[in-house]
C-alpha cells in the first residue's frame, strides 16, 4: 500500500486493503486468484521464495482491515490464502439453533416411544397417566407412559448424540481451514423419528481440494465411530423372539452388510420362524448408520460427494451419474428412494462445483481415508431400509 493512497480521503478501509493484497500477491505470485463472493473476497497463489515480501509482512501491513491471512506449505509449495471480509462478521443466532435442538430432542423422544411413530400416542398416555395421578391412585396408565417415555429416551438421546457429532464434525473441520460456518440446525418433524437431520451452512467457499475432502469427511467420520459402538450395544440389549407370540404387522428394518455381521457376532444364527427384536438403542444405531450411508452416496454436494470430488476431481462427475441411475433402478424396490432422487436432481445437484484451486490435491494418507469412507458406505448401505412383515 503506498502514501498516496493512504492519504485518499475517498478510499475506505476496505479499497485500501483490497489494493494492498492485490499489489503484495502480483509481486509474490507468479499467477494467483481472485474470488468474489457476496461476504468476501478471497485471494490465493504459490508464493515464490524470493518474492517481495513474506506472508508475515503482509499481515502486520493489513491486520487493522479485517483479513484472515493463512499460510500453508503443500507439496513443497508455500500457499498464501487472504480473506478480505466484505461484510460484519457472521453472529451465531444461539437462541435459533437451541430452540430447533430441543424440539428436536422432544419430537425424536415423543415418535421413537414407538420406534417409528407420532407424538400423539406418548401425548395420550401422558394425559392419562396424569389423570391417574391426579386421581390419588398412579397405576396401569402410569406405567404405560413411563415405559413409553424411557423407550423414547433410550432412542433420542443416543441418536441425537450421533446426529450431533456428525454435525461438529464438519463445523471444527470448517473452522479448521478458516471458514465461516453456522452452528448445526436441526430439523423436526411430527412423523417418523422426531427429525429429518440437520445441517450446517457454509459461508464462505471451499478453498481447495483437501479442504473439501476434510470437510466432507469429518461428518460421516466422527457420526460412524459414535453410531457403532451406540449399534453394538444396542443389539447387545435385543431379544431374539419366536414369531408366533407377535400378532399384526411388524416393522422390520434393512440388513446391511455391516448389521448382520454384527448380529451374528452377538446373537448367532437366528431361525427362520425367529426375529431380533431390536432394542430402542439399537434403533437409534441404526437408523444412524442409515443416515450415515445415505450422506456418503457419492453426489453433489453430501458428504460422499464432497470426498468423491475431492479424490477423483472433474472424473467424479462420471461416479455420481452411475451412483444416481443406480438409485433410480431401486424406486421400484422401495418407493421412498424416489423423494431421495428428486432431492439430489433438484436440491443436491449430482455434480459438484469446483474449489477456488484445483490445483492442490490430496496426499496419500487423504486417499487411503477416503476408500475406507466409501468401504463404510458399502458395509452399511441398505437397499430396502424399512417393510412391514
Amino acid at each position: 500500500m503506498n502514501s498516496e493512497d493512504e492519504l485518499n480521503p475517498s478510499l475506505t478501509k476496505t479499497d485500501l486493503a483490497y489494493r494492498a493484497l492485490d499489489d503484495w500477491f502480483s509481486r509474490s505470485s507468479p499467477s494467483y486468484q481472485v474470488h468474489w463472493t457476496p461476504r468476501e473476497v478471497i485471494f490465493r497463489g504459490a508464493v515464490q521464495h524470493d518474492g517481495a515480501g513474506s506472508p508475515e509482512d503482509l499481515a502486520s501491513m493489513i491486520s487493522q482491515h479485517g483479513v484472515d491471512l493463512v499460510s500453508e506449505d503443500v507439496d513443497g509449495r508455500r500457499f498464501v490464502t487472504a480473506r478480505l471480509n466484505l461484510a460484519p462478521p457472521h453472529r451465531h443466532r444461539y437462541f435459533l439453533h437451541l430452540g430447533l435442538f430441543l424440539l428436536t430432542f422432544l419430537m425424536t423422544v415423543s415418535c421413537g416411544s414407538t420406534a417409528i411413530g407420532t407424538p400423539w400416542e406418548i401425548s395420550r398416555a401422558g394425559l392419562l397417566a396424569f389423570r391417574e395421578w391426579r386421581s390419588g391412585q398412579p397405576g396401569a396408565a402410569c406405567n404405560a407412559f413411563l415405559e413409553l417415555l424411557t423407550s423414547g429416551l433410550c432412542f433420542s438421546v443416543p441418536f441425537l448424540t450421533i446426529l450431533t457429532v456428525h454435525e461438529f464434525g464438519h463445523y471444527f473441520a470448517a473452522r479448521w481451514h478458516r471458514m465461516s460456518t453456522t452452528l448445526p440446525f436441526f430439523i423436526p418433524i411430527p412423523v417418523g423419528i422426531g427429525t429429518m437431520g440437520a445441517m450446517i451452512a457454509l459461508r464462505s467457499p471451499l478453498v481447495h481440494r483437501r479442504a473439501v475432502f476434510d470437510v466432507g469427511i469429518a461428518g460421516p467420520l466422527a457420526g460412524f465411530l459414535v453410531a457403532l459402538p451406540i449399534f453394538y450395544y444396542g443389539i447387545e440389549l435385543s431379544t431374539v423372539e419366536s414369531l408366533a407370540r407377535h400378532t399384526g404387522l411388524l416393522l422390520e428394518e434393512g440388513k446391511s452388510l455391516l448389521y448382520v455381521g454384527l448380529v451374528w457376532l452377538l446373537k448367532g444364527p437366528i431361525p427362520s420362524d425367529h426375529a431380533l427384536f431390536l432394542h430402542p438403542i439399537a434403533w437409534a444405531g441404526w437408523f444412524g448408520l442409515f443416515i450415515t450411508a445415505l450422506n456418503l452416496v457419492p453426489v453433489g454436494q453430501l458428504d460422499g460427494g464432497h470426498i468423491a470430488y475431492a479424490m477423483f476431481g472433474p472424473g467424479h462427475a462420471k461416479l455420481a451419474r452411475v451412483v444416481f441411475l443406480f438409485i433410480l433402478f431401486l424406486i421400484p424396490v422401495w418407493g421412498s428412494y424416489i423423494v431421495f432422487a428428486a432431492l439430489l436432481y433438484f436440491l443436491v445437484r449430482l455434480v459438484h462445483p469446483p474449489a477456488i484451486d484445483e490445483t492442490v490435491g490430496l496426499n496419500p494418507w487423504r486417499y487411503t481415508l477416503g476408500w475406507a469412507m466409501f468401504a463404510i458406505f458399502i458395509l452399511t448401505f441398505v437397499p430396502i431400509p424399512l417393510s412391514v412383515r
